[in-house]
């Protein structure tokens, strides 16, 4: 199914994150566990070395790769179908997803 398909990206592509320790929380995606999930929803968590950590809900295979690049030093985002477009472009996403919002008061 779609849904396994990308698990499975998911999972293949967290391993290619270097510099970071994150993991993937699959619970949306098991109707046993997660009953009440309308969609499955894949979650992930940051662990930062001050003990800290950062959740971020419904993230994709595409997600997981735009934290690869940027952890590399990518200047381009590689999308669907071998489109590249700038990483800066997606620098709104990049601090969602690894906490970087800045604190509103």
């Amino acid at each position: 199914s779609r849904n396994s398909r990308e698990l499975d990206a998911c999972r293949r592509q967290l391993k290619q994150i270097k510099g970071l320790k994150a993991e993937l929380i699959e619970t949306g995606f098991c109707a046993t566990c997660f009953p009440e999930a309308k969609a499955p929803s894949l979650d992930l968590v940051i662990h930062n070395a001050d003990g800290t950590s950062h959740r971020v809900n419904g993230i994709s295979s595409n997600d997981l790769l735009l934290i690869t690049e940027f952890l590399a030093g990518e200047t381009k985002h590689k999308g669907s179908q071998g489109r590249e477009t700038p990483l800066k472009d997606h620098l709104p996403r990049l601090r969602q997803l690894l906490g970087l919002l800045k604190e509103t008061r």
